[in-house]
């Protein structure tokens, strides 16, 4: 039996090959994610949770009081481990920054501009780090049953994606779980079912529950090739379960200040509750035409043909499919949802294109230009990809720009109180960005009392809403964001619209 399935495994491959694929090619992907990530610094909404989480821990340590979360705990609970595990790797790189700026300027600290965004680029390329090293044993593992060739490829069509290097840095409870995916995908490809289930399951009970609709598929297939027995298969899962849902209600239920599992929570909103369609919904079919489609581009041809030239790939993709296919039954759709699938169909596109490579007859060159082509095609469409995200966080630049105004001009004295409305803090605005300085005071507050009102406010950073928020203010900055992609005459053909999306409303001097 085991003769067979090495064959099975080693069918197709070249005689002559090197066993790992190029360490160059995991490195394009980690630098392909940290361009995306310098390209946008800052986060939206949905990050939110995470990145203020991760700043809390670094900052804040064990005092509680001061936690972001508590004051905004968003609609659903998440949970602080994923967090907590890249503030532990990002602390000591960014304690050591710190050391570096005090000893070059003991006083940086008081420049109004100063703020903790150095730290908060170190946390992302951290996170980006870790998920990194979960795809390189990925690589790895598919090395053994493609070859080195397809790894490497896998690499380099990975890195030339927006898509998931693009969130590779982004603190989403999707991203955290895609490393631990990655890793149980590894073992899957090895044969290691009991790694399979290891991780997994963490990633389902932690930070995503709907990874029960992947680990299902690829369990069936374990069962019915009989690589794994149902006992053996439920003794681990159950253990494996146990242990992590006590560990996460253990350490969320303390920071939160109350008893709970908070992917339980997620899990009951989302499917009993039905509410995630409150945030949209889209048709049935919208991840195989339009989500898939667009995070691979011209890649996904390359795909087709590793599903043509190798049948190995169709086992590689089924369970990938298969997730996909019943994950559309929720109404809510978001590309994130799905982002641990595109290291499988990379996969499969890395095939593909091996296959185009070595295929010999007689228009060979012209398959291959064609091969290339197509990845040179899916570069550019990451190039509009990256140009158009850099332009949609306003908000993190409209905070920017309020610490670099002169106060003084306009006869305000510190600390200068802002307000920060909910379009900017939903586009950029974190803790990390605040002033170090201590010349600035910050509110959130959404909603006005007899207490908190627009004239407690020398600076109001919002949306351009309307007429009535100028009374009594001039606009100190207007913050412009991405709005389209139009199509011209001339060369290069295409432009990227903008408009005004966040102002800053400073205090008229007769109202001082």
């Amino acid at each position: 039996k085991n003769r067979r399935e090495e064959k099975l495994v080693n069918r197709g491959r070249p005689r002559a090959m090197a066993s790992r694929p190029a360490a160059w090619s995991w490195l394009l992907l980690f630098a392909a994610s940290a361009v995306h990530t310098v390209i946008c610094p800052f986060t939206k909404v949905e990050e939110s949770f995470g990145l203020q989480a991760i700043h809390d821990i670094m900052f804040h340590g064990t005092d509680l009081s001061k936690y972001d979360h508590h004051m905004f705990p968003g609609v659903v609970p998440r949970s602080f481990l994923g967090p907590g595990v890249v503030a532990g790797f990002a602390q000591p790189v960014v304690l050591a920054q710190t050391a570096v700026f005090t000893a070059l300027d003991p006083s940086w600290e008081s420049d109004p501009e100063a703020s903790r965004l150095y730290a908060q680029l170190t946390a992302r390329l951290m996170l980006a780090a870790l998920v990194t090293l979960a795809f390189r044993d990925f690589q790895l593992a598919a090395a053994t049953v493609f070859g080195a060739t397809e790894a490497t490829l896998l690499g380099v069509i990975t890195a030339a994606q927006f898509h998931l290097p693009f969130y590779m840095s982004r603190p989403l409870p999707n991203v955290f779980a895609l490393a631990l995916v990655l890793l149980g995908l590894a073992g899957w490809l090895r044969g290691d079912q009991a790694r399979l289930i290891s991780c997994f399951v963490p990633a389902v009970v932690v930070f995503r529950a709907e990874l029960i609709v992947f680990l299902g598929p690829l369990m069936l297939g374990e069962l019915i090739a009989a690589r794994i027995t149902f006992g053996r298969m439920l003794t681990r899962g159950v253990l494996t379960g146990l242990a992590c849902l006590a560990v996460t209600i253990a350490c969320d239920s303390w920071f939160w200040g109350r008893l709970l599992w908070p992917e339980g929570e997620v899990l009951y909103y989302n499917t009993v509750l039905n509410k995630s369609k409150d945030w949209g919904v889209l048709p049935f079919g919208w991840y195989f035409y339009s989500a898939i489609p667009k995070a691979m581009s011209a890649s996904l041809v390359l795909c087709v043909a590793g599903l043509v030239a190798d049948r190995r790939v169709w086992r590689l993709l089924a369970p990938a499919g298969a997730f996909v296919l019943l994950y559309s039954f929720l109404p809510h759709k978001e590309l994130r949802f799905i982002v641990y699938v595109f290291p499988v169909l990379n996969l499969g596109a890395a095939v593909g294109f091996a296959r185009i490579w070595r295929f010999k007859f007689w228009g060979q060159r012209l398959l291959q230009l064609t091969a290339v082509g197509l990845i040179v095609g899916t570069l550019l469409t990451t190039a509009l990809f990256a140009t158009a995200s850099s332009m949609n966080y306003p908000g993190g630049v409209a905070l920017q720009q309020a610490h670099s105004l002169d106060y003084a001009a306009m006869s305000l004295r510190p600390p200068i109180s802002i307000h920060i409305a909910v379009p900017p803090a939903q586009t950029g605005i974190s803790r990390f960005g605040e002033s170090l300085s201590g010349a600035f005071t910050y509110s959130k507050a959404e909603t006005w009392t007899n207490e908190i009102g627009p004239d407690n406010f020398d600076l109001m950073i919002t949306g351009p809403e309307g007429p009535d928020i100028y009374e009594n203010r001039t606009v100190a900055f207007a913050v412009e964001g991405f709005a389209g992609i139009g199509i011209q005459k001339k060369w290069p053909f295409i432009f990227f619209k903008t408009t005004e999306q966040i102002v800053g409303l400073i205090k008229s001097p007769t109202v001082q």
